[in-house]
């Protein structure tokens, strides 16, 4: 029972080092990119030439107006793409009810005579088309405030914030590791995998 136990934490604990070392790397990356616009912000405007620093200005300007507009408008096709989702996920909480509603002997010709198979298609494209849309639309906001000298010192404050939340659980989920890795030695688990 004790080994059993030790493979569900080493699972947790080997699934939240997988999500948390990406998620890091992504948001210093992130971070970093913010203080580089930040930087080249600052320092447009600490030039000594006005009219270079307006035209910079301008430049900038012209780019933020463009991103909100794109995003305005992927945000539109966001919304009817997560109201295609939840259609196509009530499409399917239909069939699947009258599936369930059917005995265990019936169930796999009830799946095929209703189109089981096809609306689970249909739900994952919907799924897929609105996640990668939350993407597009967070990327294009993510540029936009890296051209927002007004929002962009708050954007670096949170980013920053995040990091720190980020390095802080995965600390704690090393120590988990260590931790285990010491329970492991003492049950000479070396051999056994998660999955069995």
């Amino acid at each position: 029972m004790v080994r059993h136990v030790l493979r569900f934490k080493r699972k947790g604990v080997d699934w939240l080092l997988e999500q948390l070392t990406p998620a890091l790397a992504a948001y210093k990356q992130e971070l970093e990119a913010l203080k580089a616009a930040d930087k080249k912000i600052k320092d447009e405007n600490a030039e000594d030439k006005r009219k270079k620093n307006e035209a910079n200005k301008k430049v900038r300007d012209k780019k933020l107006f463009d991103l909100e507009r794109d995003s305005r408008a992927l945000k539109r096709d966001l919304r009817w793409a997560a109201f295609d989702l939840y259609t196509e996920d009530q499409k399917f909480q239909n069939i699947k009810a009258k599936v369930d509603a059917k005995p265990e002997a019936q169930r796999k010709a009830e799946r095929t005579a209703l189109g089981f198979f096809k609306q689970v298609a249909l739900k994952t494209k919907a799924a897929a088309a609105y996640f990668n849309l939350r993407i597009k639309v967070g990327q294009l906001d993510r540029n936009a405030v890296g051209l927002d000298e007004t929002k962009l010192p708050d954007e670096i404050k949170q980013c920053t914030a995040d990091v720190a939340r980020i390095e802080t659980v995965l600390t704690m989920v090393k120590k988990m590791d260590t931790d285990l890795k010491v329970e492991e030695a003492t049950l000479d688990l070396g051999g056994i995998e998660v999955s069995q």
